[in-house]
């Protein structure tokens, strides 16, 4: 006491409970360090000295207000050593180590002066546990580590009435494992932190470098609900909070600097939990410059190298909030398969084989942005989900893009198709391999404002080169396969802009050897669509067509071509059609068993439509309207095919009328006087016809047809009965035998009744009278029918030189024409 100097050999406390708190600010309050008075005499200092002080089994807890979290740590052991303590005005070294159950220790070795309240150390971190900074890390960040340590070496300056100031050379972290939430974690993460510097006082976190070169990382998405507490109502339920911005709020405060951190080798897995997916990619490099969370501008600088192919280089700079980004990116050949996933649940395609390669330049200011590049698809090949083949092509390049949400506009230079093929596959069940595809349209809501029409799209031109199509429909047997090859031309013009029209020019080969021209213009981007096309095919081989005709009309195609000219227009929803078909030598085979054939004579329309050289011309428009809801092209089609040949069929000498020359208009309709049987000249005229004709389509048939009035004929038959009873053989009312005749015919009573008011009698009448007297039987009606048919047969056979097995008679039909007639018809 005399002269100041307290001497300790050793002072050992167990299970202490030791309390540090600091304020808002960061300042420390407990333990609040006593004010000795300063010796009035600096040359009589008061000397502590402690030559050793363990501290074991004890708790240390931190209660930090400037960042509202309680810490934690079981102590070990404290180690404290010291030269000797003052209360003067000087510094007294010191060497502490403190040591927790998990064997993490903090050493700190600098000095300590008490009337400045300074402490001033290197300090230390050996073998801290990556857990334990879960008890520090703000539970707003929603960080669990769960292994790895952290090394660190850096000093401390520490004015005790205010923050500490931390500065670490280095920390290093080995074999990190930590999960943000369940959508982010890494394994294997080493990284070295380089110059650090905490200043509590001012809240800011600056960060020379950060390098990390090992760390496998998984990302999962969507990202999950997340709890932002500041965002809780009065009764302290926390709201949901899922968008990514939000997810990982920055501590209120405080200010982070980095003026680089550099990546390299990073495995990544993003896992997509919707889909069932996942993308590998390994971050080749990842640079950052000036990074911060002070809304000021950074740049970023990367290279991603896929796992099946393919690399990402991205160039940025960018500002968070508000979000403004400025950059560059390019993807060279990544291996489509790596999509398939996501490409297959939006679209129901999969890419078994493809590299995608696309220049970027993006321009994102808030909700505006501006983006221009190109992009290309290499070596594609899409199938479907049941492995049926959809596409391929050799490239897709689709080039000089402009997209701007601003002008809301999507402007295309160019598209190109390379070598494409394309397939369509009709299985044995009628199923298309394309049928099950998804749509990406908007489900129609007509409360919901339209976005769509606000959009322009335009393509300055698409080129097809090289390209092909194919059908292979396996609901025939034998199945069949056609194609569209060496498709050449260009579509240029494509615009959404209503009065705009594309022009058409595309040539190929159809079933590899026929020429095939499309030409005209279209506008399919329109909301008011117009198309004007014309499709020219040339000699087109039927034969390939052959088991659609014997499955669905009955005929197999025994060979023939076909030259084929359809012009379309559609104007809006009306639909103009005219199909003109040229056949050449087309032939038919022997009907087949066919169940769901239509029942057609189109044997019979073939030969009636084939002139002498073998050709068959057909004009055939269609016409519609596309909101009918039973509107079908295929139907339009299909009535108007099977109205064609009915009609032809009914009138066959309309159509064979053009083999001779001035034929009569009625040419097929062979018309009787009443009652007779006798063949009039102009009638017998119309025979000679048909037998010119019969005489150049000799595979053809007559058939007689019958067509009776009874009321007409049977004024004839009476008339005819009569004269056969009467000595003349005709009516005369100035021949008075025919007077006397009719006379005697009658009753006294009878012949009054047609006596005029001078005595004269009204003879005409009275013959009338005596017609209608006679009786007809139905047997005289049948003979007269069966004699008109024979009239008819005889004058082919024996002046007209037809064979009689090529003439047949059909039963005949009553009729209320007021004529009577034998319709002449044809058949094979």
């Amino acid at each position: 006491l005399l002269w100041g100097e307290w001497k300790f050999s050793e002072l050992s406390l167990t299970q202490p409970q030791i309390t540090l708190l600091t304020n808002t600010e960061g300042q420390l309050i407990i333990p609040a360090l006593p004010e000795f008075p300063a010796s009035t005499n600096a040359d009589e200092p008061i000397n502590l000295s402690i030559e050793q002080i363990r501290l074991s089994e004890g708790r240390m807890n931190l209660q930090a207000g400037n960042v509202k979290k309680d810490f934690s740590l079981n102590i070990k052991s404290i180690e404290l050593k010291h030269d000797q303590f003052s209360l003067a005005d000087e510094d007294t070294q010191f060497e502490i180590r403190v040591t927790t159950e998990n064997d993490e220790s903090i050493a700190l070795n600098g000095h300590y002066n008490h009337i400045q309240q300074t402490i001033n150390s290197d300090i230390q971190l050996i073998d801290w546990q990556a857990t334990t900074l879960n008890q520090i890390l703000p539970d707003e960040l929603s960080i669990n580590n769960q292994a790895g340590k952290i090394q660190a070496t850096g000093n401390i300056d520490w004015l005790l009435s205010n923050s500490p100031q931390l500065k670490f050379s280095q920390i290093e972290l080995q074999n990190i494992a930590s999960e943000w939430q369940s959508e982010v974690s890494m394994t294997d993460l080493q990284a070295n932190m380089l110059q650090v510097t905490v200043d509590v006082e001012a809240q800011t976190v600056s960060v020379e470098h950060i390098e990390s070169s090992q760390g496998d990382w998984q990302i999962s998405w969507p990202v999950t609900s997340v709890v932002d507490a500041e965002n809780s109502d009065a009764s302290g339920t926390a709201e949901t909070v899922t968008s990514a911005e939000s997810a990982i709020p920055a501590v209120p405060g405080w200010q982070v600097n980095i003026e680089t951190i550099s990546i390299q080798n990073w495995p990544v897995e993003l896992i997509d939990r919707e889909v069932n997916a996942n993308l590998l990619f390994t971050v080749e490099s990842f640079e950052v410059l000036k990074a911060n969370n002070l809304n000021q501008p950074f740049s970023l600088k990367s290279q991603l190298n896929f796992a099946d192919g393919g690399t990402a280089n991205i160039n940025s700079e960018q500002v968070l909030s508000p979000l403004v980004v400025s950059a560059d990116v390019s993807l060279k050949q990544m291996a489509l398969q790596q999509l398939t996933p996501w490409i297959t649940d939006q679209s129901g395609l999969v890419f078994t084989q493809g590299r995608l390669s696309t220049e970027q330049a993006l321009k994102l200011n808030d909700e505006q942005f501006d983006l221009a590049g190109s992009l290309s698809v290499k070596d594609a090949n899409i199938e479907n989900q049941n492995s049926q083949s959809i596409a391929s092509w050799g490239e897709l390049q689709i080039g000089a893009t402009k997209i701007s949400s601003q002008d809301k506009s999507i402007v295309i230079d160019q598209i190109t198709l390379d070598q494409a093929n394309g397939n369509i596959i009709i299985d044995a069940d009628q199923n298309l391999n394309i049928q099950n595809l998804k749509s990406s349209e908007v489900p129609d809501d007509s409360d919901a404002p339209s976005q769509s029409s606000e959009w322009t799209l335009k393509i300055g031109a698409i080129n097809i080169k090289d390209t092909s199509t194919a059908l292979i429909d396996q609901s025939v047997s034998p199945e069949v396969k056609t194609s569209i090859s060496e498709l050449n031309g260009q579509i240029k013009g494509l615009s959404s802009e209503n009065l705009s029209k594309a022009d058409v020019t595309i040539e190929g080969k159809f079933n590899q050897f026929s020429p095939i021209s499309i030409m005209g213009q279209i506008n399919p981007l329109s909301s008011k669509a117009y198309t004007d096309i014309k499709v020219v095919v040339e000699d087109l081989d039927l034969l390939a067509f052959s088991p659609y005709s014997a499955a669905y009309v009955a005929f197999p195609i025994n060979g023939g071509k076909l030259n084929l000219e359809l012009d379309y227009s559609l104007n809006q929803d009306e639909l103009r059609g005219d199909n003109k078909l040229l056949f050449k030598q087309f032939k038919l085979g022997d009907k087949t068993p066919a169940p769901d054939a239509i029942d057609l004579p189109l044997k019979l329309a073939v030969t009636l439509l084939s002139d002498m050289n073998g050709e068959m011309k057909i004009d055939l428009p269609v016409s519609g309207n596309l909101t009918d809801p039973e509107f079908s092209y295929g139907g339009l089609v299909g009535k108007a095919i099977f109205k064609l040949i009915t009609s032809i069929v009914a009138s066959p000498f309309k159509i064979l009328g053009a083999l001779i020359p001035n034929p009569d208009p009625n040419l097929s309709d062979i018309q009787f006087n009443s009652g007779s049987a006798e063949l009039l000249p102009s009638e017998q005229n119309k025979l000679k016809q048909i037998a010119e004709i019969m005489a150049k389509k000799a595979e053809l048939n007559l058939q007689l047809n019958p067509q009776i009035d009874p009321a007409f004929d049977q004024a004839g038959l009476k008339l005819t009965a009569l004269l056969e009873k009467a000595p003349f053989t005709e009516f005369n009312a100035t021949d008075t035998s025919v007077i006397e005749w009719m006379s005697v015919q009658l009753t006294p009573e009878e012949l009054a009744t047609y006596q005029l008011d001078d005595g004269s009698l009204e003879y005409a009448k009275i013959w009338q009278a005596l017609i209608d007297r006679q009786v007809v039987t139905a047997e005289a009606t049948e003979a007269l029918t069966r004699q008109r048919n024979l009239s008819i047969k005889n004058y082919l056979i024996e002046l007209a030189d037809i064979a009689a097995e090529k003439i047949f008679i059909e039963q005949a039909q009553s009729t209320a024409n007021n004529f009577s007639m034998i319709k002449i018809g044809v058949s094979r």
